[in-house]
């Protein structure tokens, strides 16, 4: 695996984060440093090998990606819930492949099992080199 999930856990967690530090009654709102949409762009093989690795930690079903095939990973907030009074198990990621839903999972669930499989760098350049 890439550290493209990695990096999408990160980005989550530094919204998570900031959502829990927003002050609702604050006249000053501290400036908003997350970004709100990430996008990568790839050929369909590239998509394929996310959802390779999505079917191994999650179990989802494989689609092969046609031509001008989208997937996103969305991170989502319960409603209701003052900032302040908000955790991580406030939260869940939806997976969508050309619109369909294919996976909803809470977010420290998902965070857990990324890291549980991720491979760091030295160990993907290690793995990938020329012998």
């Amino acid at each position: 695996m890439s550290s493209t999930l990695k990096n999408m856990v990160k980005y989550m967690e530094e919204r998570i984060a900031y959502d829990q530090g927003y002050d609702e009654n604050s006249k000053e709102l501290k400036e908003d440093k997350t970004p709100k949409f990430i996008m990568y762009s790839n050929n369909g093989l590239s998509l394929y090998f996310l959802q390779v690795f999505l079917r191994e930690a999650f179990d989802v079903t494989l689609k092969y990606p046609d031509f001008s095939s989208n997937q996103f990973i969305e991170l989502h907030r319960k409603d209701g819930i003052p900032f302040k009074d908000l955790t991580e198990d406030d939260y869940h990621v939806e997976y969508y492949f050309n619109g369909e839903l294919i996976l909803k999972i809470n977010f420290i669930d998902f965070k857990n099992k990324i890291s549980e499989l991720e491979w760091s760098s030295t160990k993907i350049n290690n793995f990938c080199k020329h012998k």
